[in-house]
């Protein structure tokens, strides 16, 4: 994360310092830390690479307002060529510089890391980049070879710079880094703000540079266009003026007076004059154009809806062209009532209102047959005698317009041609027309979201409206006048500041190599000097050193002991005083010169004096040498005492070597002497093949060093040694064996050799196994049982009190693992038991504790917790949560995928639980595996005491329940169903519990623990026997032998394979001749749970007669498609929607959605729980037909709802009445 900010931060600032319109910078710091960052710190960076640059691009593609589909895709391209060449380069320099890159200290590896991570690796970001800038039209294809180029530079240049300097802040601490910091990077970093400093400024100079340039353009353009409207408001009020002054004016004298401005404006279209013709004048005002200009078919037109001209419709008055020039292009507008059209009647009315030259919003013309953007001049014109008189278009209705038309099109170009330089647009808007039609022309590319800076805007006040002139410039424009000076110095002093940090970098390298040169070569001496000192000293025999007359310039510490004198006394002893060989000076001479001129080593057998005058047997070994350019004699003495009196013959103890058990003789360096046939027989090895061997060759490799460092040491401590231990035979099996080493010594005392005896325990061992795993490990899993898993808690318990350290049990059960073995069966089962147990292992620790309890029930025993309960929760929590992931895993159960979840309850133990019993916390993990299961499955919860007080409460209440049926303990309640207009359509049988102790208990209190167990088979068979029998009873009254009876199953009962078989029989039991009257009631979940298996015992319930209702429609999520292909006969809307739908609108479109579902299906419906006159009113209104509530009836024993049926008394039944229904009577 802290790199993606980095990454994001310097990518940003980067950006800064690109020049419009560019996409890429001269300098790319993010580039070179992210190199860095991948380089020193590993592959694990580069998420933060890619995910900094996606965020940085998402934002600069936010900024140009581009963040649509496309910028998205730009943006992941762009930040996955980043984090390719992050890869790349560190890849790169790994490979060809090794190891060297820590250190950088010459000049060919500096060189080398800079033109691997830079100018090479940079070519990779450049290229995806700007392909997929140009492959989703980003840039144009003809800067993509530019645009190409200053990314590339910006990379190499950002690596160049930042790369060296990233790695020297990520590389661990040492004098080399410190001293980089200070003498590299912190120089290169200031140079490198200063340039930067130096190059914003000058960029936003060339920046305001370019919006003057654009300013003027757009500033000189909107006083022409302004001159220009000005002007053709001057003509149009020049044709009010003649109107006004000659009222009669003709054709011809009209045509004459526009014809100068025609040629001093060959942009305008045209200029009319409108007179307003009442409706009482539109048949003279016909005629009179008829007559003057000759056209027999000259009528007051209109456009239609079609855009076709056609007589006008009759109003109150017409503003029609009477007379326009020129006459040739714009024939059609004459007799056009101008006020037909919505845009052009506006004008009319704001000229009227402000009696002075109005300018029209943008406009389809009359004369155009396709579609051209124009605009209306018109001016109002008074004859002394309408001066007063009010008319259709204001209180002061004048007698005509002098009209001016042009087109905005034939204007601007004509302005625009001459004026407007290369690569700039031009866009002209009208402020005040409505938002669709207010862009009155457009000149040039679309504007650039990244240019928006440098366009121009300036209103143009024209008429009594408001237009608004933009200049803006396309990219060809920037590129054609942008200076690319500041850039190429910012480039080109970056790439210097980069070749100086090189040159720093060779240079700190080099005398870091110099430096640690020193302290090796130093280092390396005091290591020499230290170890000969230490070597002398601690030799164990007698190093001593003679000069060449004889006497000691140097002995070690032994030779001293070896002698019985103090150091201070042996140095400058001569020969003489220890060697016996010698009886006087002269003869120690003789052979000093002799041993000087041979220079050669000597090794001879002597005999040595101590102090108190004893001599022993030594070995003396030396060579002569310089020291100090004088000639000495090192020597070395070694005491033989003991080996002289050692007997050269080995004492064997008596030994049975014949035994059954295998025997093994070694010397003291473990070399096989001998073995008997015992040995062989058991290890399967000749003594051919082992003498001359060491003992090794039998070891197993199951016993660790510290196994046999311990063997040993006990040997040497006791002389022998007996345990079991793993062995290996020539044909490579490891067998066990009771193994006893006894050491041999001489008289003396000292280890001549080893004897070993072998018993093979292979199938003694093989036996205790196979009893231990049969009583301790579960034989499928081979994970440890409840009789192991106990008696490891128990000792959890006393370590935790010791320890005060917590612990945790995970009690696991798997989700639904019943479904699984009853469709593919057991052998599938215990594939999916023993995967799990794998899994589990993988999830904790090698110390803790995983058993199968049995069935599908694991649990996981977590020991060494911490002692602080909280910490200790959120252990067991990560440990369950991972085993959750890990179970979820799908499964390869033979040819068959399978997916699984657990359920997992947790319960902690620590000091403070010492008095708690192991039973117990396991009773407690039990209890909040079944919370966890009884509340999403797939999840975990920590045991809670109160769970137990509810557990026991629910144990006692399943056990009465398992003698219920047998007891007669349990009723059906029926409660009435009725159509809308109050009559008896049937009823719901609903189960009651009389409990003994705890009196009349409702379905939810114990159909969900029936559900939990197989006590909802039993009752769900009683059930289905008991309303068949009450269906009997009602086939044999009139009165009732038409009322249906809807029974509700539950999901587990109706996936029995006999469940149909179950029905049938019942109905034949009791001689049910209505199958139909029979519905039963299936949830909306369960034919989701497992559609294809439900279908076809729904369609063999309807062979039988039977109707089949979906209950709590709406609550669950149903396919439409599957809805459709049920063969159920009734949707239940779920009283829940009913019970706000007053207040609620959701629910009122939900029920109304089902309703009109069902009706479109050919289904019935049934609204439940219907308890008020309003929800019934809003029901009826919907369209509901069937209702069942407490406003028709609340449930009743059989009896009671049987009689108040017969005597049509359902009144008994109601808890509250509606008024407005008539008496109930039977369907």
């Amino acid at each position: 994360m802290f790199l993606s900010v980095c990454y994001f931060l310097l990518g940003a600032a980067g950006l800064e310092l690109a020049i419009a319109p560019g996409y890429a910078s001269a300098v790319f710091p993010a580039a070179g830390v992210a190199f860095g960052a991948v380089l020193c710190s590993g592959y694990r960076m580069l998420p933060g690479v890619g995910f900094g640059s996606l965020a940085l691009n998402l934002w600069v593609a936010g900024r140009h307002g581009s963040l649509d589909q496309d910028g998205v895709w730009v943006a992941v391209a762009i930040g996955s060529g980043a984090l390719l060449q992050a890869w790349a380069a560190a890849a790169l320099v790994k490979r060809f510089l090794k190891d060297a890159w820590h250190a950088l200290d010459t000049d060919k590896h500096i060189l080398l890391l800079l033109l691997l991570a830079g100018p090479l690796s940079c070519l990779i970001s450049a290229s995806v980049a700007n392909l997929a800038l140009a492959g989703f039209g980003v840039i144009s294809h003809g800067e993509l070879l530019f645009n190409w180029w200053n990314w590339w530079i910006g990379d190499s240049i950002g690596t160049l710079l930042f790369g060296p300097m990233a790695m020297i802040v990520l590389q661990r601490q040492n004098r080399l880094r410190q001293a980089r910091i200070k003498f590299v990077a912190l120089p290169a970093l200031t140079i490198t703000a200063g340039i930067v400093a130096a190059f914003i400024y000058v960029s936003h100079t060339e920046t305001n540079r370019i919006k003057q340039e654009i300013s003027d353009y757009g500033s000189s353009l909107n006083i022409r266009l302004q001159a220009k409207l000005f002007a053709y408001g001057d003509l149009v009020e020049s044709i009010s003026n003649l109107i006004y002054a000659y009222p009669r004016l003709s054709f011809a004298d009209f045509e004459r007076f526009t014809r100068l401005s025609f040629a001093e404006h060959p942009d305008l279209q045209a200029l009319s004059w409108n007179p307003v013709v009442r409706y009482r004048d539109k048949a003279d005002f016909e005629a009179a154009m008829r007559n003057e200009l000759h056209l027999p078919d000259m009528r007051i037109s209109q456009r239609d809806a079609s855009g076709k001209l056609v007589p006008a419709d009759e109003r109150e008055a017409y503003v029609a062209v009477r007379y326009i020039a020129p006459l040739d292009k714009n024939r059609l507008a004459l007799g056009y009532d101008i006020a037909s059209d919505e845009l052009r009647h506006a004008a009319i009315v704001e000229a009227v209102r402000r009696n002075e030259l109005t300018a029209s919003a943008p406009l389809r013309l009359v004369q155009e047959s396709g579609v051209s953007s124009g605009v209306l001049l018109l001016h109002p014109v008074y004859a002394e005698a309408a001066q007063a008189a009010a008319g259709p278009f204001g209180p002061k209705t004048p007698s005509g317009f002098a009209v001016g038309v042009f087109r905005i099109e034939d204007m601007l170009q004509h302005q625009l041609a001459a004026s407007l330089p290369y690569g700039l647009a031009f866009r002209l808007e009208d402020n005040g027309a409505p938002a669709d039609n207010r862009a009155l022309y457009h000149y040039g590319a679309p504007a650039e979201a990244d240019l928006a800076e440098f366009s121009w805007s300036g209103e143009i006040p024209f008429n009594g409206r408001t237009w608004l002139a933009t200049v803006y410039p396309t990219r060809e424009f920037m590129a054609a006048n942008r200076s690319l000076l500041a850039w190429t110095v910012l480039a080109a002093s970056l790439i210097l500041v980069s070749l100086f940090q090189a040159l720093l970098l060779a240079i700190t390298g080099r005398n870091a190599a110099i430096e640690r040169q020193v302290d090796r070569q130093t280092k390396q001496l005091r290591s020499e000097s230290e170890k000969n000192i230490a070597l002398l000293h601690n030799a164990s025999d007698g190093i001593h050193i003679l000069n060449a007359e004889g006497n000691v310039i140097e002995a070690s510490n032994s030779f001293c002991e070896m002698l019985g004198y103090r150091r201070d006394e042996v140095i400058g002893m001569n020969l003489c005083r220890w060697d016996a060989r010698f009886a006087n000076a002269d003869q120690l001479l003789a052979a000093l010169r002799t041993q000087f001129e041979n220079q050669a080593r000597y090794q001879i057998e002597t005999m040595h004096r101590r102090k108190d005058g004893s001599v022993f047997h030594v070995e003396v070994s030396g060579y002569p040498l310089e020291l100090d350019g004088k000639p000495v004699l090192f020597n070395s003495s070694r005491d033989i005492s003991e080996r002289k009196q050692a007997d050269a013959e080995l004492r064997i103890a008596a030994v049975a070597f014949e035994s059954q058990e295998g025997m093994v003789v070694t010397n003291a360096d473990g070399d096989i002497l001998r073995v008997n046939r015992a040995f062989s027989a058991i290890t399967g090895y000749q003594d051919a093949e082992v003498i001359g061997k060491n003992s090794r060759l039998l070891k197993s490799g199951r016993h660790g060093a510290e196994f046999y460092q311990a063997m040993w040491a006990a040997i040497g401590e006791t002389g022998s040694w007996s345990g079991e231990i793993w062995n290996r035979r020539k044909s490579g099996e490891v067998y066990p064996e009771l193994l006893t080493i006894t050491a041999v010594k001489d008289s003396a005392g000292d280890l001549t050799h080893y004897v070993a005896a072998h018993t093979d325990i292979t199938h003694s061992k093989a036996a205790a196994e196979k009893i231990e795993r049969l009583a301790f490990y579960d034989p499928l899993t081979s994970l440890a049982n409840r009789r192991l898993l106990l008696d490891r808690l128990k000792q959890a318990l006393v370590a935790s009190a010791r320890s005060g350290l917590g612990g945790a049990l995970l009690f696991l059960d798997l989700d639904n693992f019943k479904i699984l073995n009853d469709t593919l069966g057991h052998d599938v089962g215990d594939l999916l038991l023993l995967q799990v147990a794998e899994r589990l292992k993988l999830c904790v620790r090698e110390g803790d504790t995983v058993a199968r309890l049995g069935g599908d029930e694991f649990v996981v025993m977590l020991e060494n917790l911490s002692a602080e309960g909280v910490e200790a929760a959120a252990s067991a929590e990560q440990v369950a949560n991972k085993i959750l992931h890990t179970l979820n895993q799908p499964y390869r159960l033979g040819k068959h995928q399978h997916r699984s979840t657990p359920s997992i309850g947790i319960s902690l133990f620590n000091q403070a639980a010492r008095a708690q019993q192991a039973e117990e916390l396991l009773k407690q993990a039990d209890i909040a595996m079944y919370q966890a299961k009884k509340t999403s499955r797939n999840t975990l919860c920590f045991f809670d005491p109160t769970l137990q007080i509810a557990i026991e409460k629910r144990a006692a209440l399943e056990r009465a329940l398992s003698h219920a049926v047998a007891a007669g303990q349990l009723e059906l309640y029926y409660q009435i169903q009725v159509l809308a207009s109050g009559t008896a359509l049937g009823a719901e049988a609903l189960i009651r519990w009389r409990h003994p102790e705890q009196g009349l208990l409702l379905p939810s209190q114990f159909i969900p623990i029936a559900e939990e167990s197989d006590l909802i088979i039993e009752v769900g068979r009683w059930v289905i026997e008991t309303a068949c029998a009450h269906l009997a009873v009602w086939q044999s009254h009139p009165r009732t032998r038409e009322l249906t009876l809807s029974i509700n199953v539950s999901p587990r009962q109706f996936r029995q394979r006999d469940f149909v078989e179950q029905v049938r029989a019942a109905l034949c039991r009791h001689d049910i001749r209505r199958p139909d009257l029979l519905k039963l009631e299936l949830t909306e979940s369960m034919l989701l749970d497992d559609i294809d298996g439900i279908v076809p015992t729904m369609a063999a319930l309807k062979q039988l007669g039977l109707q089949i209702s979906l209950d709590d429609f709406g609550t669950g999520y149903s396919c439409l498609r599957y809805l459709k292909s049920l063969p159920i006969d009734q949707l239940k809307i779920d009283q829940s929607f009913v019970r706000d739908i007053v207040t609620d609108a959701n629910d009122r479109a939900i029920v109304r959605t089902v309703l009109a579902m069902a009706s479109s299906l050919e289904l019935d419906t049934i609204a439940e729980g219907v308890e008020t006159d309003e929800q019934f009113d809003m029901l009826l209104h919907k369209n509901c037909r069937c209702f069942q509530g407490y406003l028709f009836g609340k449930p009743v024993p059989f009896d009671r709802f049987f009689e108040a049926v017969v005597n049509q008394n359902t009144a008994a039944l109601c808890a509250s009445r509606l008024p407005q229904n008539p008496p109930v009577v039977m369907s």
